[in-house]
């Protein structure tokens, strides 16, 4: 009878623990990751590549994600998490570069890098970590810093004590693999703005797509234009603290600023963020766009107060002030007006 009690493995045990990655098999899954790319919305294909990955990879838990690098410190920000308690991107957060798992990123980014538990290569702050995520002993990682914006990506894959460590092979597969994912997924994010676009019945507004704790994901050019627009200290990568109600509190809402509108709505687990510059149309109030609207479509100033329920003068009242805000002296300039404000309607889905 095998026994089931963990044990160490000798290297050439490990060197034929299983294939190593071969033209074949590898062309077969950046075949259908990108497959997967081209017709699923972004955060769907982040569970699809996993899933893939684990036909060539086995492990027990992963952690698929985004972060930030600050001061030579990772914050992790989101995460896609299979098998990790709920809580261990703040258990991480708090441990910080304390851990020699995450210094090594740092380090040594675009590369991945295997530890174990059992080898004595992390320090008491790794065990503490591990053991609480799950009792996870063995460790795979890999991740990848964006020098333009800070910006970090990552994978974390792990097995229980009783599972072979991590091999030379694992690691040369996930480094095989881990830049198409991030192609991969930055191409099924473009993919989700361009069908948001064709939602779009202006050409005025501007899209992005941001994890649920406000990081830019991707945006389209323009789109961090009109946000410096409104507050021109902003450098991102995160939205700005001003629209953390809108997009925090309920996951969706509309941030009008002075010079740009935001709208933010949630999609796919993710947050579709709209901006437009605001026009002057935004300056009246609903009962003045109420009586404009009439007016514009033709009704006389007795029409208007009829349909509306006020009185002639002060429909007439209302005009006056809707002439000033606008800057105009007639009834076709309204009519225009209101028309480019209706063609620059947005309907997120």
């Amino acid at each position: 009878m095998a026994n089931s009690k963990a044990r160490d493995y000798s290297p050439n045990e490990l060197a034929a623990s299983q294939p190593g990655p071969t033209a074949e098999v590898l062309n077969a899954l950046l075949l259908n990751l990108y497959d997967a790319a081209r017709s699923l919305p972004g955060a769907m294909v982040q569970r699809q590549a996993l899933g893939m990955i684990e036909s060539i990879v086995a492990f027990d838990a992963c952690m698929y994600g985004i972060g930030i690098e600050r001061n030579h410190n990772i914050i992790v920000n989101d995460a896609l998490m299979i098998a990790f308690p709920d809580d261990s991107v703040d258990v991480l957060n708090r441990l910080g570069n304390a851990s020699v798992v995450g210094r090594t990123f740092l380090d040594y980014p675009e590369r991945a890098h295997c530890f174990s538990l059992n080898d004595g290569m992390v320090g008491a702050g790794d065990h503490s970590l591990w053991r609480r995520l799950g009792g996870l002993r063995h460790v795979l990682c890999y991740g990848r810093i964006d020098k333009n914006s800070g910006a970090f990506s990552y994978l974390v894959f792990a097995r229980h004590g009783g599972r072979k460590p991590f091999t030379h092979d694992d690691r040369k597969w996930i480094e095989l693999v881990a830049p198409h994912l991030n192609g991969m997924l930055q191409g099924a994010r473009g993919l989700d703005l361009h069908r948001l676009r064709l939602g779009l019945s202006s050409d005025d507004w501007r899209c992005a797509i941001c994890d649920v704790r406000g990081l830019v994901l991707v945006a389209e050019a323009g789109f961090e234009d009109l946000v410096r627009h409104e507050w021109s200290g902003w450098t991102g990568p995160f939205l700005p603290r001003e629209m953390a109600g809108a997009a925090f509190g309920e996951g969706t809402g509309q941030v009008v600023g002075e010079r740009i509108k935001f709208l933010v709505s949630g999609a796919f687990e993710q947050l579709v963020v709209t901006a437009v510059r605001r026009s002057p149309v935004d300056q009246l109030t609903p009962q003045e766009h109420a009586v404009a609207k009439a007016f514009a479509q033709g009704a006389s100033y007795k029409e208007v107060a009829r349909i509306l329920g006020k009185s002639p003068a002060t429909v007439r009242q209302h005009l006056r002030s809707v002439y000033s805000k606008l800057c105009i002296r007639d009834k076709g300039a309204l009519a225009q007006m209101l028309a480019g404000k209706a063609a620059g309607g947005i309907e997120v889905r």
